[in-house]
């Protein structure tokens, strides 16, 4: 599998806006280099996406830095914000994550 495109691993997070209160903000988790394709439309409705909406599927290095899993965690690919719908160690001993993704929010 070639890896090709960077991608960058984005977290939402509450940062203190120094009133007492939080603000949310979006933090930079790392980058990785991922091959990126195109999900077949005919494929949507098994990952649960709107067929209204652009979906692609991300193959990604495992990092041990990176949570794939966690909470508000989002991708930036080609200047576009990409939401998670489905997130899973792929193969080789869970060297690899799948991520599909959407881009709409």
């Amino acid at each position: 599998m070639r890896f090709k495109d960077r991608v960058g691993v984005w977290q939402k997070t509450a940062v203190s806006d120094n009133f007492g209160g939080n603000t949310v903000s979006e933090t930079q988790l790392g980058s990785s280099w991922a091959k990126v394709r195109s999900v077949p439309r005919e494929k949507y409705s098994d990952y649960g996406l709107n067929v209204e909406s652009q979906a692609i599927e991300l193959f990604l290095r495992s990092r041990n830095d990176i949570d794939y899993f966690g909470q508000d965690i989002f991708f930036k690919y080609n200047g576009k914000s990409w939401y998670p719908s489905l997130v899973e160690d792929y193969a080789f001993n869970d060297e690899l994550i799948r991520v599909v993704v959407n881009g709409e929010r």
